[in-house]
C-alpha cells in the first residue's frame, strides 16, 4: 500500500463516522432503536453500512404510506381547519369518521363560507346538518337553527324521509337520504398554528 491508499481509507472512515453520528441524531430525533455501542464495534464496516441501508429503507416506506394516508386528509384553512374525503359513506358514518379525528361534520356559519366550501366541492357532500332530532326543525350539530336562505329553492322537502343535510356543488343545501353514500367534509376550529396535514 503507498501513501494514498491511506488517504482513501482515512476517508472511508471519516464517512463512515459520519454515517455513525447521523444515524444516532436519527435515533434521538425518530425513537428509531440502534444498537448498543460496543455491539456496533464489533460489527464489520461492511454489515453496519448494510444495516443502515436497511434502516433507511424501512423509515423511508413508513414515511411514504404516511404521506399517501395524508393526502386524503388535508385541511384548507378558512376559519375552521377542513378535510375533504376521496371516500363516501352514510351521513351518521360520516359523523363518526370525524369525531374519531378530533373534529365534527362541517357546520357552515355564514355564506361566505358556503361559497368557499363550493369552490372545493364538484358533488354534492355530507356536512353537518339534520333533523334527525325533531322532523322538520333542521339544525346544525351543536343546535344551531340553520339560515333558510341557505337552502336551494324548495328545499328541504323530505321526500320519502330526508333527514340529513349535504352541500350541492352550487354551494346551497339539500336534504338528503341519511343512507346515501356520499363524500364528506370534516371541520375543526383552527388556532394560531394550523397544520397542512390532518
Amino acid at each position: 500500500m503507498d501513501d494514498s491508499d491511506y488517504e482513501d481509507v482515512d476517508d472511508i472512515l471519516k464517512i463512515h463516522e459520519q454515517i455513525k453520528t447521523e444515524d444516532k441524531n436519527d435515533s434521538k430525533i425518530h425513537g428509531t432503536r440502534s444498537l448498543p455501542d460496543q455491539a456496533q464495534a464489533s460489527i464489520p464496516a461492511d454489515t453496519e453500512i448494510s444495516m443502515e441501508v436497511q434502516n433507511l429503507t424501512v423509515e423511508l416506506s413508513m414515511m411514504i404510506e404516511n404521506v399517501a394516508v395524508s393526502k386524503s386528509y388535508i385541511w384548507e384553512q378558512f376559519l375552521k381547519k377542513y378535510t375533504f374525503s376521496t371516500e363516501k359513506n352514510k351521513w351518521g358514518e360520516a359523523r363518526d369518521i370525524c369525531v374519531s379525528q378530533g373534529a365534527g361534520l362541517a357546520v357552515a356559519s355564514s355564506i361566505a363560507e358556503l361559497a368557499y366550501l363550493k369552490e372545493i366541492t364538484e358533488e354534492p357532500h355530507w356536512i353537518g346538518l339534520s333533523d334527525l332530532e325533531l322532523e322538520g326543525e333542521w339544525k346544525w350539530l351543536g343546535g344551531r337553527e340553520v339560515d333558510k336562505s341557505y337552502w336551494k329553492s324548495g328545499q328541504p322537502d323530505n321526500f320519502n324521509e330526508e333527514d340529513c343535510g349535504e352541500i350541492l356543488q352550487t354551494g346551497e343545501l339539500n336534504d338528503s337520504h341519511c343512507h346515501t353514500m356520499r363524500l364528506w367534509i370534516c371541520e375543526k376550529w383552527c388556532n394560531n398554528t394550523c397544520l397542512l396535514f390532518y
